[in-house]
């Protein structure tokens, strides 16, 4: 069957255990309110700070042609940035006092995968729902607005710009999941 070919998926196993301690042990602390409203100030003010340095960096890739380079150190950046956008949906499963079974990672049609099973939620209600679907974009945003003030904390300009570009991917990446269709 082409469909086998064509989607596949690889799952880690039940990593509800893991992903529970790891919740009780701190990541908790995450979900309060302090770090809510600290999390949010970051996502917005690393998209201010995005776009008030795209201009610098355009400069720089179109001066020093470094765009190759750091596209590829953007490959394990990438990885990261998918893994921890999983996370946010693992780790808003447990806030919810909800089980993950399943992680891991596959193939769809053309494109490689990350996924979380996120089947627990489906028993809560709307806003609880909605708030798993959502972490994963609100942890992307949240990591593009660190990756944004690492940028301006550094003076190496190949540096500077894989900061950006790996901000762009990250927004980016943010603003396709939350598109509807």
């Amino acid at each position: 069957n082409l469909n086998d070919y064509l989607d596949w998926r690889i799952p880690l196993g039940d990593v509800d255990k893991g992903l529970t301690f790891f919740y009780q042990l701190f990541v908790r602390y995450f979900f309060s309110l302090p770090a809510q409203a600290l999390f949010l100030a970051l996502s917005v003010v690393g998209v201010y700070l995005f776009q008030q340095n795209t201009n610098d960096v355009l400069i720089f890739f179109n001066e020093k042609h470094a765009g190759l380079l750091v596209i590829i150190a953007m490959l394990p950046l990438s990885l990261l940035a998918t893994f921890l956008h999983e996370l946010g949906h693992a780790f808003a499963m447990k806030a919810f006092g909800r089980e993950v079974h399943q992680m891991g990672i596959g193939w769809c049609w053309v494109t490689p995968v990350a996924f979380t099973d996120t089947t627990d939620i489906w028993l809560s209600g709307r806003k609880e729902r909605m708030l798993v679907n959502v972490a994963g974009v609100y942890v992307d945003m949240i990591v593009a607005g660190i990756a944004t003030l690492v940028m301006l904390l550094t003076h190496d300009p190949y540096f500077y710009s894989l900061c950006w570009i790996f901000a762009f991917y990250t927004y980016f990446g943010a603003f396709r999941k939350l598109n509807p269709f």
